[in-house]
């Protein structure tokens, strides 16, 4: 996501953003008001865990799938325990990149000054291993050494420092999303 909601296609098409919170939180009034936002009729199978008239059972890799399958609106996911993947230290630098982000969608309140010292801060750690890559490494009983050589891990660092970059320009994502407004 931290590569996706400021896309270019954002920069020259009417786009939104909407939070998952929303959706599964307040499902009416999410989809009224994106229905609204596109200009199209609401339907009832917007509520329901269908494609194209088939039930879609949910993905299998989710911790809440289920031989029932899984409901849309269930609000598990959004409730998970926070550092279950990542360390405080990885959700730090993570928490910075995506700063701007979490002030427009609501998710923190606006501290440029605190911002842009974190951003100073998590500079150098982008080119350090993550705690949770370290744990990946262990369990997988791979070598450090190669693990920093593989291009999962260099296109991962490459795009940590264009984010940072980007940050560190403009102190913002130019033409980032915006959230969908819902009257709650």
């Amino acid at each position: 996501m931290l590569f996706d909601f400021d896309q270019i296609a954002f920069r020259t098409q009417d786009s939104i953003g909407v939070r998952l919170e929303d959706l599964k939180l307040h499902p009416k009034e999410t989809l009224s008001a994106l229905c609204d936002w596109m200009g199209v009729e609401e339907q009832d199978s917007l509520y329901e865990m269908t494609a194209q008239g088939k039930k879609w059972w949910g993905d299998p890799s989710s911790p809440n799938y289920s031989k029932e399958g899984m409901s849309p609106f269930d609000p598990s996911s959004i409730k998970r325990e926070v550092g279950s993947i990542f360390s405080d230290k990885d959700q730090f630098i993570l928490r910075t990149l995506f700063y701007p982000f979490s002030v427009r969608f609501g998710y923190a309140e606006e501290d440029l000054a605190g911002f842009k010292k974190d951003l100073k801060e998590i500079g150098p750690l982008l080119d350090e291993l993550f705690d949770f890559e370290e744990k990946l490494i262990q369990t997988t009983n791979s070598d450090p050494e190669t693990f920093k050589k593989s291009g999962s891990y260099l296109y991962l660092r490459a795009g940590l420092r264009d984010r940072w970059n980007v940050l560190d320009e403009h102190n913002d994502y130019p033409h980032m999303l915006k959230p969908l407004q819902i009257d709650l």
